[in-house]
């Protein structure tokens, strides 16, 4: 399957696109042949699309576009490749000259953009903060797609070791991730340089230039120019030699003063074969820790890892996963480091008579048990036992039963810091048992809450019908947010 269909064949199945791009999709899937059976691809991005002054073999008609043109034309398939890449420019005023070049290049139906920009708003963190560059180039792709023009993100290269900002290449990764989220949240293909390029022994010398002036960012030479359109033209020809690349992460990568019981979840993106959920496993602190895999499709999965005991002060996970490519391409890497808050809630643990509900993603905030009791039958009490319903999509409640099949209590807990400063509790119950319910909010609890504060009781007296309690006023502990 070439990447055209496969790629229409994504869309068409993801669902929730305008029809009218829908039809456009169908359209482009009847073409026979490769992805460059676009008529024309439009490069766009900074000086490292542009490639002026860093590729030494041309004066102009430089960098990865004119390379990439050569290698789909020597594998019989010629299509435009123009260059439309500006040294020094961020994604605002990308934003703006996009437009531009889409009018001025009468650009539609046949055409392709390739969106590579966003390593000068990296130097500039003051004047452009990551949200508004994934705003940027989600905008971008917006406009294009308005005009039928096929869109495919790339993330960045890695900075150069002396560079004036992110020399470590820290903010540029997790830019990546977020390239990565936005593509596949947008259904669009994505090239990923980033991965390449950080997988190549010796980068910098072999593959980056050393030009006479100094280089605050880092650039190709034309050796690396040859990469960059090598990595371009494997993905537009399905040739699958990436290894599958990570998306967001919770808790994210150096966050502190996380719960001790915080769940982990990492999510893995491949826009190639597919990822084998099998081949998925992390550690945690260099221990193998058990893991739940959910997927939708091949396209994406979550490694999930639910701690029941807490977890050190200073986390570290580490993640491996395999795609379903021939061969094979094996991730390995460090997902997401974060800072356990010390002497945190003794949170949550969920269990048969145990309900946990969050409040943020996996913090377990508020623990629900309930005890029951009665005079039928010369007397029977006891634990209720708990249904989570997060498996649902409910993770705000859950249910409470006395006895196996028969539920006797739906609850639920809701943040409305934002409308009364409360967290409201919603139960309805549905017996005539005695029971005494309790929801306590485990945070305000460890920052020194009263009783009365954190811990929110319902009573039922044996032989009377319960009723519905909706408690607008239930916690008054929004100032305990973590």
């Amino acid at each position: 399957m070439t990447w055209t269909q496969s790629f229409c064949s994504h869309r068409v199945a993801g669902g929730g696109r305008a029809f009218g791009l829908l039809l456009l999709c169908l359209a482009a899937c009847l073409v026979v042949g490769s992805a460059a059976a676009q008529d024309r691809y439009i490069a766009f991005g900074d000086s490292v699309t542009e490639a002026k002054g860093f590729d030494d073999t041309c004066e102009s008609d430089c960098g990865y576009p004119r390379r990439l043109r050569n290698r789909l034309a020597a594998d019989g398939m010629p299509a435009q490749v123009v260059n439309f890449g500006l040294g020094g420019e961020r994604t605002p005023e990308g934003l703006t000259r996009l437009a531009e070049v889409l009018a001025e290049t009468n650009a539609g139906v046949g055409d392709a953009l390739l969106l590579m920009e966003g390593t000068n708003d990296v130097s500039r963190p003051d004047l452009v903060d990551p949200e508004t560059t994934i705003f940027n180039l989600s905008e971008m792709g917006r406009q294009a797609e308005l005009l039928g023009v096929e869109v495919i993100h790339a993330t960045l290269i890695p900075r150069y070791p002396e560079a004036l900002v992110d020399s470590e290449n820290v903010a540029t990764a997790l830019l990546g991730r977020d390239i990565r989220d936005m593509a596949f949240s947008e259904d669009r293909h994505l090239v990923d340089p980033f991965i390449v390029f950080s997988a190549q022994p010796d980068l910098y010398t072999t593959y980056y230039s050393d030009p006479d002036f100094f280089d605050p960012v880092g650039h190709p030479n034309a050796d690396g120019f040859g990469l960059l359109a090598q990595t371009f033209f494997d993905a537009l020809t399905d040739r699958d030699t990436v290894t599958p690349a990570l998306g967001f992460a919770e808790p994210a990568d150096g966050a502190v003063g996380i719960s001790s019981l915080a769940r982990i979840r990492i999510r893995v993106y491949d826009f190639g074969a597919g990822i084998n959920p099998a081949t998925a496993t992390m550690t945690v602190n260099g221990s193998p820790v058990v893991v739940d895999v959910s997927n939708g499709g091949e396209d994406w999965l979550d490694i999930v890892h639910q701690p029941l005991t807490p977890l050190p002060t200073n986390v570290n996970v580490v993640i491996r996963v395999s795609d379903l490519a021939s061969p094979v391409n094996s991730l390995r890497t460090r997902a997401t480091s974060f800072t356990v808050v010390p002497g945190g809630p003794d949170l949550c643990i969920p269990g048969e008579q145990t309900l946990c509900i969050d409040h943020r993603p996996g913090d377990r905030r508020f623990r629900i048990t309930m005890g029951w009791s009665t005079a039928i039958d010369g007397g029977q009490s006891g634990q209720a036992t708990v249904t989570p319903l997060a498996s649902l999509g409910f993770a705000s409640g859950g249910l409470l039963s006395f006895f196996p099949g028969t539920p006797e209590v739906l609850i639920k807990v809701l943040d409305a810091c934002t409308f009364n400063e409360r967290f409201w509790v919603f139960g309805a119950p549905t017996t005539t048992l005695g029971f005494e319910l309790v929801v306590e909010d485990l945070f305000a609890k460890a920052q020194g809450a009263s009783e009365q504060r954190y811990k929110y009781t319902v009573v039922n007296v044996d032989g009377q019908t319960a009723t519905a309690f909706s408690d607008t006023d239930a916690f008054d502990t929004c100032p305990f947010n973590q």
